[in-house]
């Protein structure tokens, strides 16, 4: 099972496919959220939740995609891991001069069952098995639960919501509204293309000197 790309619009409840959602809201093991939800129309199902942390208030709410899949190298982590090279890595907000990632955090395990506990600088780290089973799909089991799901591939183009809990919007439509964007494109433009720039919906990595394509179709 393939995560679809977004849809041009969504008018009423209608979108179809997985989109991710990140509650920053502490919970009962002193960490956060990450949901990865199948939605069909009306009906949204958390397919599997994931243990992170974010950054506190450098981790901007707001309504992005999953905008690139990346190798990267995190200057500031501690130890061996200052100059380990991540093969894969989701940014999901590009910026002038650094992005912020989804992306692994084995330095960030201070939690119950090693799940990330330490703020991180606005990036949402994870455990690193987690991620590697987010990333390529596979059996996923919960660490608090013991449930476990079998996860698609998770693909470029995915939406991820940030909120301060859960109960802002449970549809992706609510989200939108929420976040006051009317489609899609209009999301992506606000919260993850920080530096769209011309007709053809291009938006620029600030870290390279080329263009890269919109995930977005330009005919719509």
């Amino acid at each position: 099972m393939v995560t679809p790309e977004p849809t041009q619009k969504t008018e009423g409840a209608n979108f179809v496919g997985y989109w991710l959602k990140l509650s920053k809201q502490i919970n009962e093991h002193e960490g956060q959220s990450l949901q990865l939800i199948h939605q069909n129309g009306p009906n949204a199902e958390v397919v599997a939740e994931f243990c992170v942390r974010d950054g506190n208030a450098k981790t901007i709410n707001g309504f992005y995609f999953l905008a690139a899949d990346r190798k990267a190298i995190y200057s500031t982590a501690p130890g061996v891991f200052e100059n380990t090279v991540f093969p894969h890595n989701f940014v999901y907000k590009f910026k002038k001069y650094s992005n912020y990632y989804i992306h692994p955090a084995p330095w960030n395990t201070k939690g119950e069952n090693g799940c990330p506990y330490n703020a991180g600088g606005g990036c949402i780290n994870m455990r690193w098995e987690d991620f590697d089973t987010f990333h390529d799909g596979g059996s996923y089991t919960n660490p608090f639960t013991s449930e476990t799901d079998i996860l698609p591939e998770a693909i470029v183009g995915t939406p991820f919501v940030i909120l301060e809990n859960d109960e802002s919007c449970g549809l992706i439509e609510e989200c939108m509204d929420f976040y006051e964007c009317s489609d899609l494109h209009e999301c992506f433009v606000k919260y993850t293309c920080e530096y769209c720039e011309n007709p053809e919906r291009y938006w620029l990595d600030m870290n390279s000197p080329n263009p890269i394509k919109s995930i977005f179709q330009e005919d719509f």
